[in-house]
């Protein structure tokens, strides 16, 4: 977008590149406070991509590092010449918190992925219960609530299979053995090979808390999960895939403190359903072609830089 805005896109980590440049894209606060202190007269622009000020309170527990890091936060709602955010939850927590208001900013969720409607259309996947959870395994993922969950869906739905696609073999024996799942499968995959692997499997968990930092996020674990037809097992805690993922009917929403019945059931509706990979590419090609639409993106963005361009 930047560069069919004209501007000629040069990536560079470092400090002294702050100085040289008079149009500047950061994507952490931090780094634009440091670029407005070194060169005030750039025009800049901010990607805000996560909470960081909670994001580093979660962590480290530092009340020291989180009010940094909200300093960092409002100085740039007030002098960034544009606000790009994830999520809707996102920007209106920002101006709330911090009372600033936002003149030019644009909001698209966090994705990598296309659709494979290849894979998607491969319908083996959706003859037999298999649950996949990819990711690391660690506690803000929720990887404990997951299995304790797939651990209820086991004893409750035949045949269900579960697979870890982690690094850390170890640790994921422990937790299988913790939650005393039968039916299992551990087992780590190369990037490249992970799109493929995921079409395999007919459910994918995606479980967070109701914290403020899943509220405002966008996981890219949903696009890499709904690319290749998984149907979602995710909280209604994530503000965004609320707002947009909701009507899609084959997809399955938790809310981690009701009753776990609810999943069960719903888990047995979609297992009644003959015609359940045509109900995902439906719903799937639905979210693509608004919520996950790049070309979507990329002209809107366009049409705001080359009017935030003329302005300056």
């Amino acid at each position: 977008a930047f560069k069919g805005a004209g501007y000629q896109v040069v990536k560079s980590s470092k400090i002294k590149a702050l100085r040289v440049y008079s149009r500047i894209l950061t994507i952490e606060a931090k780094w634009f406070f440091f670029t407005k202190l070194l060169n005030p007269s750039a025009v800049v622009y901010n990607w805000f991509q996560g909470v960081v000020a909670e994001e580093a309170y979660m962590v480290s527990k530092s009340i020291y590092r989180k009010k940094m890091w909200n300093f960092f936060e409002k100085f740039t709602l007030k002098f960034s010449t544009l606000n790009i955010y994830v999520s809707v939850e996102m920007k209106q927590y920002f101006e709330k918190l911090h009372h600033v208001g936002s003149d030019n900013f644009f909001i698209m969720p966090c994705f990598n992925k296309e659709i494979r409607l290849d894979l998607i259309r491969d319908l083996k996947k959706y003859s037999k219960p298999t649950f996949v959870y990819a990711g690391s395994l660690a506690k803000w993922q929720c990887v404990d609530e997951t299995l304790e969950l797939y651990s209820l869906i086991e004893k409750n739905i035949r045949n269900t299979k579960l697979t870890l696609l982690t690094k850390d073999k170890e640790h994921a024996l422990k937790l299988i053995e913790k939650y005393e799942i039968k039916n299992f499968d551990i087992k780590y995959v190369v990037l490249d090979d992970l799109e493929v692997e995921l079409s395999k499997y007919k459910y994918g968990f995606l479980l967070r808390n109701d914290h403020v930092v899943n509220n405002v996020a966008t996981p890219t674990k949903m696009n890499s999960y709904l690319s290749v037809g998984v149907i979602p097992i995710y909280s209604d805690v994530i503000s965004d895939f609320k707002l947009h993922l909701s009507q899609c009917e084959s997809f399955l929403v938790h809310n981690l403190d009701s009753s776990k019945d609810c999943i069960i059931d719903n888990i047995h509706r979609i297992e009644s359903l003959t015609n359940i990979g045509s109900l995902v590419e439906q719903d799937v090609s639905s979210v693509f072609q608004v919520y996950y639409n790049r070309d979507k993106y990329y002209l809107e963005l366009l049409r705001l830089l080359t009017t935030i361009k003329e302005q300056l």
